[in-house]
C-alpha cells in the first residue's frame, strides 16, 4: 500500500517578469521514499526547489508538507517545519573547520555545546568525514564539501531533504558512499528525499519514482523503468528518439 504524500505540490507557477519558469507543476512525494526530479537544463528544477524551501514565493499554486500549507513561508520557518536543503554548489563556511560548520545549526536548535558536538561527530562519522573534523572547509575537496553540507542539513533532523545535484562533480567512491547513506537513512530513519540529478543511473539505483520537468511543466511521472521509455522524455530530456537512458 502506498503511503500518504509527505509533500504535495499543486498548480505551482513561478514567473519572473515576462518569463514563466514553472507553469502549473504538480508533484506528490510519498513519505520514506526517494523521489527523483529530472529534466533538461532550464526545465525549472532548481527554481522548483527554491519555491518549496522559501527562497522564492510562488506566483500561484500551493505547497503542502505533512498536510500543512507552507506556501510562501520563510526559509527559516520551512526548515523548522522539517525540510532540509542542499545546493548544486555546496554552501559551506570556508574559513571555519569542518566541525565548526556542523555546529552552526546547533544555535537554531538550542543544543548545548556537548550535545551539539556529539551529534555533529556522529554525523561526520556517518559520511566518513571524521578524520577531517579539524580541517578548514576550504581545504577539503568539492565532493567532501557536498558531504559536509549534507551532514550539516541532517543536524536539523529534517523529515524531508531536498538534494540539488548531489552527485555532480564528486568522485565515484563518494557517489557510492552518498547513495548508501541515503538508502540507509530512508530505511532506518524513515527519511524522505527529493533529489535533482542528471545522473540517471544513480537515480535508477535510488528512486522508486521519477518526475520529469521540461519547459516548466511536468511531462512524465512514474517508475524509473516507465520514465526511461516514455517518448516524451526521450524527446524532451534526451533529445533524440533513439537515445538510451
Amino acid at each position: 500500500m502506498s503511503m500518504a504524500p509527505i509533500l504535495e505540490v499543486r498548480g505551482l507557477r513561478k514567473q519572473f517578469g515576462g518569463s514563466i519558469v514553472l507553469n502549473g507543476v504538480n508533484l506528490a512525494v510519498e513519505e520514506a521514499s526517494v523521489h527523483g526530479l529530472i529534466g533538461p537544463n532550464g526545465a525549472g528544477k532548481t527554481t522548483f526547489f527554491n519555491v518549496i524551501n522559501g527562497i522564492y514565493p510562488p506566483s500561484a499554486g500551493t505547497v503542502t508538507f505533512r498536510r500543512r500549507d507552507i506556501t510562501g513561508l520563510s526559509m527559516s520557518r520551512i526548515a523548522r517545519a522539517g525540510i532540509g536543503r542542499t545546493f548544486q554548489i555546496a554552501r559551506v563556511f570556508r574559513e571555519m573547520s569542518v566541525l565548526e560548520n556542523m555546529l552552526v545549526p546547533a544555535i537554531e536548535l538550542g543544543l548545548s555545546g556537548r550535545a551539539a558536538r556529539a551529534k555533529a561527530e556522529q554525523l561526520l562519522d556517518l559520511v566518513r568525514l571524521s578524520h577531517l573534523a579539524r580541517s578548514p572547509a576550504i581545504e577539503i575537496s568539492g565532493g567532501q564539501q557536498k558531504l559536509l553540507e549534507f551532514a550539516r542539513v541532517l543536524m536539523i533532523e529534517p523529515s524531508l531533504v531536498l538534494l540539488d545535484e548531489p552527485f555532480n562533480g564528486i568522485s565515484p567512491i563518494l557517489c557510492e558512499k552518498l547513495i548508501q547513506v541515503i538508502l540507509a537513512l530512508r530505511q532506518e530513519k524513515g527519511l524522505t528525499f527529493l533529489l535533482i540529478s542528471h545522473e540517471v543511473p544513480h537515480l535508477s539505483q535510488l528512486c522508486s519514482r521519477l518526475t520529469v520537468l521540461a519547459a516548466g511543466q511536468e511531462i512524465a511521472d512514474g517508475t524509473p523503468e516507465s520514465v526511461r521509455h516514455d517518448p516524451r522524455v526521450i524527446e524532451a530530456y534526451l533529445g533524440q528518439a533513439e537515445a538510451a537512458v
